[in-house]
């Protein structure tokens, strides 16, 4: 848990040395886009925590696909965004932002509910409802299953 905390405190300090770096340069705009994961919960409160109003810095913040955050970017529309990692960033300054383990969620009648570790054999024994096939951690788990000769069903 540690990890990941040390892990956001980066994010907030990479989004701060943006911050300093457009006000040192006298820009007085911040053009902000996030997929809707982080954008609904955790940008709105990293954005208040940053006080933006007594730095004389005025921001606009779009929730938009990753696909989009992406284009935004490239076109130079966005000045920084945060989005999933299916898609590839080649040509952009860019950095891990968060890395989260994965998570299943079932019923509490579900038969693996009862269990306090799931294994990825117990995973191709029950139906299975997957991110869609160019999420990274869609791709992880299904290398992860094959590298065990298992497959979902």
């Amino acid at each position: 848990l540690m990890e990941e905390v040390d892990r956001c405190f980066a994010g907030f300090e990479l989004i701060e040395h943006r911050i300093r770096s457009l006000k040192s340069f006298g820009v007085g705009r911040l053009a902000v886009g996030s997929l809707p994961a982080l954008g609904t919960g955790f940008m709105p409160r990293a954005i208040a925590a940053f006080g933006l109003q007594d730095r004389r810095i005025q921001m606009s913040f779009q929730i938009m696909s990753s696909r989009e955050v992406l284009q935004q970017v490239t076109a130079g529309q966005l000045d920084f965004g945060l989005m999933a990692d299916e898609l590839s960033v080649a040509g952009l300054e860019h950095s891990e932002f968060l890395r989260l383990p994965g998570v299943i969620a079932m019923h509490s009648r579900h038969p693996l509910a009862a269990r306090p570790r799931i294994t990825l054999r117990d995973l191709t024994e029950h139906a299975f409802i997957a991110l869609n096939p160019e999420d990274a951690s869609r791709r992880r788990l299904e290398t992860a299953l094959h590298d065990q000769g298992l497959a979902l069903r």
